[in-house]
């Protein structure tokens, strides 16, 4: 039996009899009351409400004469199990509403509203489709739920239950952040101690941390153009909350810059967002002169820097080209991890490198914002790094996932004439990740493609999304393969 509480409004046009029946109508047809559940009996109900049982009973003998309840003998009265007297009750206004409106786009503090925020979407049953070419998502058939599952019985047993079981505040899992100093920072050739590194909630949470902390009234920020969607449309609300409204977008290409993000084209900027491992979207991978030029442009500037390791995990470049964490010297460079392409996506789980000064404030608002990440997906995940299933299921990702680039590589090669010749379609050689990214010609609409190519099963991100001018760039496309 459902337990279910509400308001009688004593001051209401309806009768008592008449607001039990509507509240009931209203929750049957949000499904907070689900097709076949069972009602509180009559006496029960009546007792809660403090109301006669006749008016409970009159009210659902009114509900069962129209379908909507169904009486079952020696039970009570449950929801009908008729799906279209549900479906009828879901496209109408069944509850009436006060007239009187809050206006929200007044009372709320946020320019969020008025951020023009054109986001990548795909459809919420995306692993109906045959063909998903949808970055970043997993193909579950390359993960190991058996090992995943002995971490999370292991996490359960009573000694380890009280590492996660207890309110953390602000604090992260010891042996998780021991793994990632061991395991992926050493592998970016990062040397770090346990002070200088703050699980967060994804890259996203990080992100977001990062340029909160450091944008201020006199700040500008830049990041390359195409880049990280919800990156621009972060950097975007900063600048309008802070009034200075500042917000530089860099020009860029895959093919007139091959090498990754110049620092010459930078300028006067305080906080740059960098993705330099694969650029976001096109793949380009900043080459170790220009990563050295950036740094000097930051010791020059006074800047700080926010390295996204995008898509690191695979690479074709050997030996791998380090990180611009790696690399730094000054201390300027915020670095921005995630298992979100390793692991699952699903997890929610990162996390951020940086100065002591900057992680002990990156904390404070962390707990302010939801206090500390989930303790039982942080403790197994520590345990999958220790047990060494991280390093295995990684392998065997970069096999499966570089042998996807290579064929995707040579069936587009085969398929689309002209490429590569500057007069139709341009792709470039796929430098690692787990996508590639296609320059079409003009006369090709990317959102027109997508639709085309779902009604067939096959779905594609257009490439619109990732310009600050996304109505001169819808043709381009991005081509996933992680799924």
């Amino acid at each position: 039996m459902r337990e279910i509480s509400f308001h009688l409004n004593s001051n209401s046009h309806l009768t008592l009899q008449g607001q039990i029946r509507y509240f009931l109508i209203e929750a049957i047809a949000k499904q907070q009351l689900p097709m076949g559940t069972k009602l509180p009996s009559t006496r029960a109900l009546a007792k809660q409400l403090r109301v006669s049982r006749n008016t409970v009973i009159l009210a659902y003998q009114s509900l069962e004469s129209d379908g909507i309840l169904e009486s079952v003998s020696q039970t009570g009265y449950r929801v009908t199990q008729d799906n279209f007297i549900i479906e009828k009750l879901a496209h109408q206004q069944v509850l009436p509403t006060d007239s009187a409106g809050i206006d929200w786009q007044n009372r709320l503090n946020s320019n969020i509203l008025a951020l023009n925020q054109i986001a990548i979407n795909k459809p919420e049953n995306w692993r109906d489709y045959p063909y998903p070419f949808l970055y970043g998502q997993s193909d579950m058939s390359l993960f190991p739920f058996s090992d995943w599952r002995n971490c999370m019985r292991q996490a359960m047993t009573r000694k380890l239950t009280e590492k996660w079981t207890d309110d953390l505040l602000a604090n992260d899992d010891r042996e998780l952040i021991q793994q990632i100093r061991e395991r992926l920072l050493l592998a970016r050739g990062i040397q770090v101690e346990k002070e200088q590194i703050l699980v967060t909630a994804g890259a996203q949470n990080a992100i977001f941390f990062a340029s909160y902390l450091l944008t201020n009234r006199s700040s500008i920020l830049a990041m390359e153009d195409p880049g990280y969607t919800d990156t621009r449309h972060l950097f975007s609300w900063l600048a309008k909350n802070t009034d200075y409204n500042q917000v530089k977008f860099l020009p860029f290409s895959a093919q007139q810059y091959p090498d990754g993000l110049d620092a010459d084209q930078i300028g006067n900027v305080s906080l740059l967002y960098v993705t330099p491992s694969h650029q976001v979207p096109t793949g380009v991978t900043m080459s170790l002169e220009n990563r050295k030029k950036l740094l000097a442009w930051a010791d020059a500037e006074d800047a700080i820097i926010i390295e996204d390791d995008y898509d690191f995990e695979i690479n074709h470049q050997r030996p791998v080209i380090p990180s611009l964490k790696s690399m730094d010297r000054s201390g300027r460079v915020i670095y921005v991890g995630s298992f979100s392409k390793s692991v699952m996506p699903g997890l929610r789980l990162g996390f951020l490198v940086g100065a002591p000064e900057f992680i002990e404030e990156a904390r404070k608002l962390k707990r302010l914002c939801l206090r500390h990440t989930p303790g039982n997906n942080q403790r197994a995940l520590a345990l999958f790094l220790t047990l060494g299933y991280y390093d295995v299921h990684y392998q065997r990702l970069k096999r499966v996932y570089l042998k996807r680039s290579a064929m995707m590589g040579e069936i587009l090669q085969n398929n689309l004439h002209g490429m590569n010749s500057g007069q139709d379609w341009f792709i470039r050689p796929q430098q690692g990740g787990m996508s590639y990214w296609l320059q079409m010609p003009k006369t090709i609409d990317s959102r027109a493609l997508a639709q085309s190519c779902m009604a067939q099963g096959i779905l594609i991100e257009p490439g619109g999304v990732f310009f600050q001018n996304s109505a001169d760039n819808h043709h381009h496309i991005r081509l996933g393969f992680s799924s």
